[in-house]
């Protein structure tokens, strides 16, 4: 969740319903045009496994972690595993191999320069010409970063990031209100049927996520996540 996002967007009691109404309109419409570019779209089928990290909620809910840390299980297990992503925040719309040693968040975007420190990062505004890039490069898999409702790649595996802080005023989907009236991509609903499993990364010292939130699942495979902090690299002697 990023800083100018507005705060009652995430309350579900206590907010401002004149104003939702107000905006009930152009949510409509936006959750119109998503749901027409996901039922029109024409997936292009890479011929490897394709992972997709997204969320359903605007602003950030972990999502690059949570990509970070699947790259690493990959890579770890020996599969040549590339992250794909927009390069949101950057000038070059690719496709590209990021190279963190010649490239600045200027031109590819803060969180690919941050992936690609550990592993291979394409970055393309059409994520089909960058997963064409990754193939020819030798990728076995991609890791999507933000893709839950881009139609682009058809996926063998779509995540959803939660974002597992549910303290009264923080309610992770607001009243379920799409955007501009709530935070909300889409409808909690259709944006759960595309989804194979949830991801709630919860602060460390949270405790027990709220069942009240795991409720809203219902059937759908839940995994619990949380950050750990690398500890600070060592000072000059």
């Amino acid at each position: 969740m990023s800083l100018s996002t507005p705060r009652w967007w995430y309350r579900r009691t206590g907010a401002p319903a004149a104003l939702r109404i107000a905006l009930a309109p152009l949510s409509w419409v936006w959750a119109g045009a998503t749901a027409r570019r996901l039922r029109t779209a024409k997936p292009y089928d890479t011929g490897i496994c394709v992972i997709s990290v997204g969320n359903l909620t605007l602003g950030g809910a972990g999502k690059t972690p949570v990509t970070r840390e699947i790259l690493h299980l990959l890579r770890g297990r020996d599969v040549e595993a590339f992250a794909l992503a927009r390069g949101y925040g950057g000038r070059e719309k690719g496709p590209l191999l990021v190279r963190p040693q010649a490239h600045t968040a200027a031109q590819v975007g803060d969180e690919p320069l941050l992936l690609s420190r550990d592993s291979p990062v394409i970055i393309a505004r059409d994520r089909a010409q960058g997963a064409r890039l990754a193939v020819s490069l030798g990728a076995k898999a991609v890791v999507m970063d933000d893709a839950h409702q881009n139609p682009a790649l058809k996926k063998t595996l779509s995540l959803i990031v939660v974002d597992g802080e549910t303290r009264d005023a923080e309610w992770p989907f607001g009243d379920g209100s799409v955007f501009p009236a709530g935070p909300m991509r889409e409808p909690l609903a259709v944006g759960l049927a595309r989804a194979d499993a949830v991801v709630i990364l919860a602060p460390p010292d949270l405790g027990p996520v709220s069942p009240e939130l795991l409720a809203l699942f219902e059937d759908k495979p839940v995994l619990i996540a949380c950050l750990d902090a690398e500890p600070a690299p060592p000072g000059p002697l």
